[in-house]
């Protein structure tokens, strides 16, 4: 897991980047999920 910190960085990121496109801040909803090595598949095994 990431921590704290290096998620907020981020979000803070993803924000900077699309404010020049004219969307707010307020307007981006992100959403975050961590899973492990054994939960992707990359076509073959």
């Amino acid at each position: 897991m990431y921590p704290v910190a290096t998620k907020q960085l981020f979000f803070k990121a993803v924000v900077e980047r699309l404010e020049p496109l004219g969307i707010r801040p307020q307007d981006v909803l992100t959403s975050l999920t961590e899973n492990g090595f054994e939960d992707w598949y990359a076509g073959k095994i």
